[in-house]
């Protein structure tokens, strides 16, 4: 970016008093395959970067992918505003909707009372460690299901991400029998 702006600089000076416009040219002349050199080598350097960058998100991608595979209870990714990113088989199970049908849906809608999970998600930013609830899932078409709810942070950075595994009560009492 800066050799763009020193080519502008050179070229804003053209008919300018001092030299003659036809010296002027020359030094510019001269300097712009240099200049140009370095341009191409900066565009290939930020292409590299960006090569590397997007196998780190595909690598990221296919973790988290593998992470919601092999979790065996239903987990819904969000946003800190508790948005539904992705989510897992068991939970479109347990919600009786497709992946597509949730994803930038608030997750407090999928639940009887929104209280506790609003309150949840109005601290997603503060959480450290892991928040425990209670709630009543609310499926499409299918009685409501008691379930606790463990809500941790996953990811950081730029666009965080929070894990909420949800554990139908009746599945915690086959567990337990």
């Amino acid at each position: 970016m800066q050799r763009c702006a020193d080519v502008r600089a050179l070229a804003s000076t053209l008919g300018d008093g001092g030299r003659p416009a036809d010296a002027q040219l020359r030094v510019l002349r001269d300097k712009l395959p240099s200049l140009l050199d370095t341009l191409v080598e900066e565009v290939r350097s930020f292409e590299h970067r960006i090569d590397l960058l997007q196998k780190m998100l595909d690598e990221q991608i296919v973790r988290r992918d593998d992470l919601l595979r092999t979790v065996p209870v239903a987990c819904v990714l969000t946003d800190a505003q508790g948005q539904i990113t992705n989510a897992n088989r068991e939970a479109t199970l347990l919600l009786n909707r497709s992946v597509r049908s949730l994803v930038t849906r608030p997750l407090e809608r999928y639940v009887l009372d929104r209280t506790d999970i609003e309150r949840a998600t109005a601290r997603l930013e503060d959480l450290t460690g892991r928040l425990h609830l209670k709630v009543v899932v609310k499926p499409r078409e299918k009685p409501p299901v008691p379930a606790s709810v463990t809500i941790q942070r996953v990811a950081d950075g730029p666009t965080p991400v929070w894990r909420w595994f949800f554990l139908p009560q009746r599945a915690v009492h086959s567990t337990l029998e």
